[in-house]
């Protein structure tokens, strides 16, 4: 099992400076959920290599908040879109 380590500006609501996460982020959020990449297509509605672009080495992510937001959930990471500052 991959060391989950999520940086604290990833799990941000988007409006409070919400970053993209990187492959492995991405990766070790997708493990932690325990499905595999077809099933996180799946439950997002998206095609399998949709999710596949998300987790190549030197590719740039572009994963949106709403699948990143819904997989922190599943991830039991929270829901990061409620999160408030301060």
């Amino acid at each position: 099992m991959t060391y989950l380590s999520v940086r604290p500006e990833c799990l941000l609501p988007h409006a409070l400076g919400w970053m993209q996460p990187t492959v492995q982020e991405v990766e070790a959020v997708i493990e932690k959920t325990g499905l595999n990449k077809t099933q996180v297509a799946q439950m997002l509605g998206l095609q399998p290599r949709q999710v596949r672009r998300w987790t190549e080495a030197g590719k740039p992510i572009d994963i949106p908040y709403s699948a990143w937001a819904i997989l922190c959930v599943e991830a039991e990471l929270g829901v990061i879109w409620k999160q408030h500052s301060g």
